[in-house]
C-alpha cells in the first residue's frame, strides 16, 4: 500500500467522523429538553395545561410541551400576559395523606383551581421537611414556568 492510499484512507476516516459529531450534536440540540418530573408535578402540569387551555384557547398540546420545558413563542406570550400567579398549597391530613391544591391567578380578575390528594410519600422533600420541621398544617409554593424559573 502506497502512503498516498494511506493517507487517503485517514482523511476519509476523519471526513466520516466529523460528520457523525456534527450531525450527533444537531440531533441532541433539536431535541426538546424532557424534564424529570415527580408524581405531583406532572399532575400540576396537567391541571395548568387543562386551566390554561380553558382559558386561552390555545391547543392543550402546545401549552403541555411549553410546560416541559419547549415552549413555543407565540404561547409563552400569551400565557406571560394572561397569568399573574400559580400557587400550590400543600395540606396535610390526618389520614396520612397529602391534599395539593393548584390556584391560578389570571390578570384579569379570574381564578381557576384543582385539587388532588396524594400520599405523603411522593411529596417533595422540601416540603415534608418544611411541614415536619415547622409543624404548621399547610405550606405554600409558587409555581414558576419552565422558562421564568427564578435563579
Amino acid at each position: 500500500m502506497s502512503i498516498s492510499s494511506f493517507a487517503s484512507l485517514l482523511l476519509a476516516a476523519l471526513i466520516i467522523y466529523l460528520a457523525i459529531k456534527i450531525l450527533s450534536r444537531r440531533s441532541s440540540k433539536a431535541a426538546a429538553p424532557r424534564r424529570e418530573r415527580t408524581e405531583i408535578e406532572r399532575w400540576i402540569d396537567d391541571a395548568l395545561s387543562r386551566e390554561l387551555h380553558r382559558k386561552l384557547d390555545i391547543e392543550r398540546d402546545v401549552i403541555v410541551r411549553a410546560l416541559d420545558g419547549a415552549p413555543d413563542p407565540d404561547a409563552v406570550s400569551s400565557i406571560e400576559e394572561a397569568v399573574r400567579a400559580v400557587q400550590v398549597k400543600y395540606a396535610w391530613n390526618p389520614d396520612g395523606t397529602v391534599d395539593v391544591r393548584l390556584d391560578v391567578s389570571f390578570e384579569d380578575g379570574a381564578s381557576a383551581s384543582a385539587s388532588r390528594v396524594f400520599p405523603r410519600s411522593v411529596m417533595p422533600a422540601d416540603v415534608k421537611d418544611e411541614l415536619t420541621r415547622t409543624g404548621v398544617s399547610f405550606v405554600l409554593r409558587t409555581v414558576h414556568f419552565p422558562w421564568s424559573t427564578p435563579e
